[in-house]
């Protein structure tokens, strides 16, 4: 398997990093999901939800990615016409593997359901669609806390995002205390490509140590995939952008 194919693009409706106070983010955004996928020569996309977009029924987004090699689709836990839309999106496109929870482990969202809901999500995915589709959902580096576990038990993936770049410096701690948590599971890493939190460029000497190491990572079997975030800063002149499309280039057609 080459290494690109080992990438996925955290794909979203193109401008809503732009909307409200816009994350600090430059310039205007088009750039679809899709599109993002061709810009990264990557075959794999997360077409996840936010803003409320994009809006069920999914069928006419999910079209447009029936050339991926794979697709995970947005989910809510508690949305039962989203749940319900998903496997039917899913049921029509067989590229798509599964479904994602975006924003997950937080404090204020574990509030509102207990890990059953969880479970009964990845029954609904496990058995009402025409296969089995994987429940993934997203952890932050700082959501890595003993209470978590009975919600990580009734996930298939986790996604391991480092949500603010300065937390970069330990990545590699932070991985080792999500795998204490969740050691058998399958984990994908988010790769950021700007600073959202503190609204600014990320470093290309970040950039190319956290490349770098996932690149490791994957070699060594510890890690499934890379996700990287997003077709909604891929067409804004992001020096990020430019280097991780470098490096792709550099070392995509590699085998591992």
């Amino acid at each position: 398997m080459k290494l690109r194919e080992k990438f996925w693009l955290w794909g979203q409706t193109p401008n809503l990093h732009h909307r409200g106070d816009g994350y600090g983010l430059p310039s205007i955004n088009k750039m679809t999901a899709f599109e993002g996928a061709m810009f990264f020569g990557i075959p794999n996309v997360c077409r996840v939800m936010m803003g409320g977009y994009p809006e069920p029924p999914f069928e006419n987004e999910a079209m447009v990615l029936d050339s991926m090699d794979k697709v995970v689709w947005g989910m809510d836990v508690n949305d039962k016409e989203i749940r319900e839309a998903v496997v039917e999106v899913a049921n029509n496109h067989p590229n798509i593997i599964g479904a994602v929870l975006d924003d997950f482990f937080s404090d204020s969202s574990l509030a509102k359901q207990p890990p059953s809901a969880v479970k009964e999500a990845r029954e609904l995915l496990h058995t009402c669609a025409n296969r089995p589709l994987e429940l993934w959902s997203v952890i932050y580096c700082t959501e890595l806390f003993e209470n978590r576990v009975p919600y990580i038990n009734e996930c298939d993936v986790l996604t391991f995002w480092t949500i603010n770049a300065k937390y970069l410096i330990n990545l590699e701690k932070n991985f080792e205390k999500l795998k204490l948590l969740a050691p058998d599971k399958p984990i994908y890493c988010g790769c950021y490509m700007w600073d959202y939190h503190r609204q600014r460029h990320i470093p290309i000497s970040l950039m190319e140590y956290q490349l770098d190491l996932y690149y490791k990572w994957l070699k060594e079997g510890k890690i499934e995939g890379v996700i990287l975030c997003s077709n909604c800063i891929g067409d804004i002149g992001l020096d990020a952008v430019t280097f991780t499309k470098e490096w792709l280039n550099k070392h995509g057609e590699e085998e591992i």
